[in-house]
């Protein structure tokens, strides 16, 4: 049985994942996701391009399965790759690792690629995750 009705909405977001590839991949994949799937709640889907996809792929699918909007991604983990203090500056799977601490369940669906990828994050990268996201709030 598919996770999902449409096959032809997963075939889709793989080849716009495999094109938006350079540079500025993690935007354009943020805008992917965003494009291709309407529903927020697409939680199925997220998690079965993470598990068959390469590792930007994973992170941007686990990402969006931690509970991230397309619309949030772009906004602060753009910003979070870009900024120009290195203790900030971080990786999209810092996001996935911190979120996983927090949801034990999150961790559990999670593919073993994804598992790997955050196995030995620096808690204080999660923190400065944190501290980031709680600024942009205010």
């Amino acid at each position: 049985m598919a996770l999902f009705p449409d096959e032809s909405v997963l075939v889709k977001l793989r080849s716009r994942l495999a094109v938006e590839t350079n540079g500025d991949a993690f935007l354009g994949l943020v805008r992917t996701l965003s494009g291709v799937l309407k529903d927020q709640k697409s939680y199925p889907l997220f998690l079965n391009v993470a598990s068959q996809g390469d590792e930007t792929n994973s992170i941007i699918a686990a990402h969006a399965a931690a509970g991230i909007r397309p619309d949030q991604s772009a906004k602060v983990y753009g910003t979070l790759l870009r900024h120009p203090n290195p203790k900030v500056r971080v990786s999209a799977i810092d996001v996935v690792a911190f979120k996983m601490k927090q949801n034990p369940a999150l961790k559990k669906a999670m593919p073993p690629i994804i598992l790997r990828m955050t196995k030995d994050r620096d808690p204080a990268v999660r923190e400065a995750v944190k501290a980031f996201k709680k600024s942009l709030q205010n």
